[in-house]
């Protein structure tokens, strides 16, 4: 997975993309912010139902 996280930054900087200027942007840093919310409410939410059935 790390080769294509590399390959893919690559081939973005072979196209102008500043990946640092585009992250800071008020509007991604939004969007980020919103799916890492909904991956962390669905990551507890199976973890809770994970580990009750341990008990």
């Amino acid at each position: 997975m790390m080769v294509t996280i590399v390959i893919s930054l690559v081939i973005l900087s072979l196209f102008g993309v500043d990946i640092e200027e585009r992250i800071k942007s008020p509007l991604i840093q939004k969007n980020l912010s919103y799916a890492w919310n909904i991956t962390k409410t669905g990551v507890s939410w199976v973890w809770e139902k994970a580990s009750g059935l341990v008990k």
